[in-house]
Order: structure tokens, then C-alpha cells, then sequence
């Protein structure tokens, strides 16, 4: 059986990394389309307002 890498601390280290690569992403993508932007936000809340 194989040992899981996926320890507590690895997690914890990766999502730093993880949120600045995503916000750099959505960065780029807002200033390309505001349209997509917009409707992206729409979309999150509509998922915040159905999973209330």
C-alpha cells in the first residue's frame, strides 16, 4: 500500500502558492474580458445563494 504525501503540512504550504497562481489567472481573465468577469461573479453567488 502506498504511504499518502498529502500530509497537513504540505497542504497548508501548497495553498499559498495555489491562491496566488489562481489570482494571477483571474487577474489576466478580468483584464482580457470584463463581460466573463462579471458574469463569473454571478455565477459564485448564485452557487453561495443555492448551497445556503
Amino acid at each position: 500500500m502506498e504511504r499518502d504525501s498529502n500530509t497537513p503540512e504540505r497542504v497548508t504550504l501548497m495553498l499559498p502558492f495555489t491562491n496566488n497562481y489562481l489570482g494571477r489567472v483571474m487577474a489576466h481573465t478580468m483584464e482580457d474580458s470584463p463581460n466573463w468577469w462579471r458574469n463569473y461573479c454571478e455565477a459564485v453567488r448564485e452557487i453561495d445563494y443555492h448551497a445556503a
